[in-house]
């Protein structure tokens, strides 16, 4: 009896396990909706998925869409949009005292959204945004910059993931 209570237990947490490591171990997802120029203006509209995310208490992770030159130059020209910022529990009270004191729109320094950690939740974030359009974004690449930073905003990690090779078709 006490053999089959044992096994029982044993399944159960190492299933546990299993969807904690399934989990975590996902990334940050996007997919272009749309992509399009009308009267000089690139008209970006996007869905990002963000699955389980668990952002240290003292940390803030912030992922960043960049559009980048897809050419053989040295220097590539780029464009940053307004970052996805998800805060940990302390971070995310420093937001929110700095919300109360200062104003939302001061407090989000410019994100485009700002959210809190939830490492069992598959967050989902509709990204629209319109923005100058310049001859070198018709063949650019969509790149996912993702950065961890300190409750002092100091950079602690980063990464950066291709999303799309070519951004407007």
């Amino acid at each position: 009896m006490n053999t089959m209570k044992t096994l029982i237990y044993a399944t159960i947490a190492g299933m546990m396990l299993l969807l904690t490591m399934t989990a975590t171990a996902q990334q940050p997802s996007v997919r272009v909706n749309k992509a399009q120029v009308q009267n000089n203006v690139l008209d970006v509209d996007m869905d990002i998925r963000l699955p389980y995310i668990d952002v240290k208490r003292n940390e803030s992770l912030y992922l960043t869409l960049l559009l980048r030159e897809n050419t053989s130059n040295a220097r590539k020209q780029t464009q940053r949009l307004p970052a996805i910022v998800i805060h940990g529990g302390n971070t995310k009270h420093m937001y929110d005292r700095s919300v109360a004191l200062l104003g939302e729109k001061v407090a989000k320094e410019g994100a485009y959204v700002v959210l809190k950690n939830d490492k069992d939740l598959i967050q989902f974030v509709p990204f629209r945004g319109k923005l100058r359009y310049r001859p070198w974004m018709q063949n650019c690449q969509l790149i996912l910059v993702s950065e961890v930073k300190n409750y002092k905003k100091q950079r602690v990690s980063g990464s950066a993931k291709v999303i799309s090779r070519q951004l407007i078709r």
